[in-house]
């Protein structure tokens, strides 16, 4: 298989399990808000929280030593955007290797810079899986415990109070 080919399919593979990690993250926000304007406050919020932590414009390095650890980890796009850098440059012919006659890398400064050593293009996709998984129990207990709030209690719309009269 091209390796363009390759790099292609994993590029689109990963936009596709982030979309949908995405709208599981959304989605956890939103039940676990208690109104319409908390969830328009709370998910750009949420989405800041992600960014900041990919590594992007706030090293991990500069956070604090309790959040050093782990706080990369929660990042989707970190996790995206390291798994499509790996598969689409680890390994390639740098032009300034063939210019310079030097063993100079570009790829390995990049992703020493950001803290991307060491892994594989799909240990990355892994961790967002993981992300996925993390965000819809979280989804799940919400609205879980969002039932339980309600049961019994006569909340929910007005269609949905007929609806549930008209059963009985």
């Amino acid at each position: 298989m091209c390796v363009a080919a390759e790099a292609f399919g994993f590029v689109v593979l990963s936009f596709m399990v982030v979309l949908v990690t995405g709208m599981v993250f959304a989605e956890t926000i939103i039940y676990m808000s208690t109104d319409m304007r908390s969830c328009y406050i709370t998910v750009p919020t949420g989405a800041f929280v992600q960014f900041t932590a990919s590594g992007l414009f706030l090293k991990a390095g500069s956070s604090p030593s309790w959040m050093r650890p782990w706080f990369p980890s929660i990042s989707v796009i970190r996790w995206m955007m390291q798994g499509n850098y790996i598969s689409g440059y680890k390994g390639g012919n740098e032009i300034g290797n063939y210019i310079l006659n030097t063993n100079y890398s570009v790829y390995n400064d990049v992703a020493e810079i950001f803290g991307w050593g060491g892994k594989t293009k799909w240990y990355c996709l892994g961790m967002v899986v993981i992300n996925f998984i993390l965000f819809r129990y979280a989804s799940l207990l919400a609205n879980g415990y969002k039932a339980f709030l309600h049961k019994g209690t006569g909340g929910g719309t007005h269609s949905e109070q007929a609806a549930g009269a008209a059963l009985e």
